[in-house]
């Protein structure tokens, strides 16, 4: 979540510096300063995202492991996860560890920004809606980290389809398809 409290951090102090400058002009011009406003969500949305594309890096290699352990039998599954990583990179080669990483990039850049956008967007709205704190104190980020992944999956759901697709043992030793062409194998 440092994409998260990285966002939160650049809007609040280009917030802060929007305020600065209205209040100055204010000033100047003899009118009041405007009321606090909430940062905006842009900022929170695109420390998500650059989250999400970080994390693809690590996780990319790994949820293509997990796909062919997934694809596995039983027994070759049940060798476990070392032994599962040494049979997909003896197959498939070292440099196609890489192989789904566009397809990550897009099932996890994008729809964690979302997610931390909408966990965002849901704070505010249950804090306006319940200022005088009725709610239990778990309750407002339950609901909101539900709303917000409910959210990100939305958006997320079909680059995670394609990444699999793209990741499947059935494309091992020959050149995986592109994102274009395994979303175009979804059904419509």
């Amino acid at each position: 979540f440092a994409g998260y409290g990285m966002g939160e951090r650049f809007a609040a102090y280009a917030s802060a510096e929007r305020h600065a400058d209205a209040a100055t002009a204010a000033r100047a011009g003899g009118a009041a300063a405007p009321a606090t406003a909430a940062p905006p969500l842009a900022p929170i949305f695109v420390g998500g995202c650059a989250g999400g594309v970080l994390q693809c890096f690590v996780v990319s290699p790994v949820e293509l492991v997990k796909v062919h352990l997934q694809s596995s039998s039983p027994k070759e599954a049940g060798a476990g996860l070392l032994a599962g990583a040494s049979k997909v990179y003896a197959t498939i080669g070292v440099p196609a560890i890489w192989r789904g990483l566009s397809a990550t990039l897009l099932r996890d850049g994008l729809p964690h920004g979302v997610w931390f956008a909408s966990y965002e967007w849901g704070k505010r709205e249950l804090a306006a809606r319940d200022p005088d704190r009725v709610l239990p104190t778990a309750a407002a980020p339950l609901s909101c980290g539900a709303f917000a992944a409910t959210v990100a999956w939305a958006v997320g759901y079909p680059a995670d389809i394609v990444k699999t697709r793209i990741q499947s043992p059935a494309h091992a030793g020959r050149d995986a398809p592109s994102v274009l062409a395994a979303g175009r194998e979804l059904p419509a």
